[in-house]
């Protein structure tokens, strides 16, 4: 039972990495496509960027996480970790867009793409939590069950 469920974590790690591979690729195709290439500079931009502030919010966390066999720290530690993690990751991109003194509508697109990649970051512990109790292939859509 045990190699089964190591199965179904490989399965849908590779699943879950090589999607969130193609991200920017599909982003930036749709974006292109429908507003054209001045937003789609504009947004892609601001997307790599967000995507580099994502590795503050991340800080390596689910690594160090994965690998406390000892449980040195609790599953509450690693997440009060990824929420100042998560609130430097803003704080750096509200500084960054007013040091550049972004109009309104860069600034906007900016910011929702770093909340986006705070979410995700933030997901990120939640996904370590369920890695290291051996149940990685729970975080899949309900609905396949």
């Amino acid at each position: 039972m045990k190699k089964i469920q190591e199965n179904r974590n490989v399965i849908w790690n590779i699943i879950g990495a090589t999607t969130n591979a193609f991200n920017s690729l599909i982003f930036s195709i749709i974006v292109t496509r429908i507003n054209g290439t001045n937003d789609a500079g504009i947004f892609t931009y601001s997307f790599a960027t967000a995507c580099l502030l994502y590795i503050i919010g991340v800080y390596s966390g689910r690594t160090f996480q994965v690998t406390d066999i000892s449980n040195k720290n609790s599953d509450t530690d690693y997440i009060y970790n990824r929420i100042v993690t998560c609130v430097i990751m803003i704080i750096i991109s509200i500084g960054f867009v007013l040091i550049k003194g972004y109009d309104i509508y860069k600034c906007i697109i900016f910011i929702t793409l770093c909340l986006f990649k705070c979410v995700e970051a933030f997901s990120e512990v939640l996904y370590g939590i369920v890695q290291k109790n051996g149940e990685l292939y729970k975080a899949r859509n309900i609905n396949d069950s």
